[in-house]
């Protein structure tokens, strides 16, 4: 059953990535409380609602600058064939929120540089890992309704 379709999304790869694209959304409302429980283990003072507040700023800030981004990147091949323009805009778009992120819970969370600095590394592989996972189980589950 399984392999029937994935040999359908290997013969039209376009169409399963778009229902991939379709079904990400999805992947935030799981993403979400995931956040606010790895945000909740580092700091354990802080009710679980606060931590899924400042998730919901940061997932929202994420999605609304990724549209310029998604927009200059889809304009940019147009002048640079080789995709290096497009890369480091990516680049710089990740750079700035994982600044942003940094200096975010720095001031909702109080503490010391190297304190935050510890934790927003932590969090941020943890949160990495977790989502790589939900991403491939949409994917997935993408393929099992395909």
């Amino acid at each position: 059953m399984i392999e029937a379709r994935a040999q359908r999304a290997a013969e039209d790869p376009q169409a399963y990535g778009r229902a991939v694209q379709g079904s990400l959304s999805y992947a935030h409302f799981v993403l979400l409380p995931v956040l606010a429980l790895l945000l909740k283990a580092f700091y354990r003072t802080r009710y679980y609602a606060e931590h899924l507040v400042f998730g919901m700023h940061l997932h929202a800030l994420a999605l609304l600058s990724a549209a310029p981004i998604v927009a200059a990147v889809d304009f940019v091949p147009a002048l640079d064939r080789q995709g290096t323009a497009a890369r480091a805009i990516v680049s710089v778009w990740y750079l700035a929120l994982g600044v942003y992120l940094f200096l975010a819970m720095r001031r909702m969370y109080g503490g010391s540089f190297l304190g935050t600095l510890a934790r927003w590394a932590t969090v941020g592989f943890l949160y990495a890992i977790l989502a790589a996972l939900i991403l491939l189980g949409v994917a997935f589950l993408t393929l099992w309704m395909y």
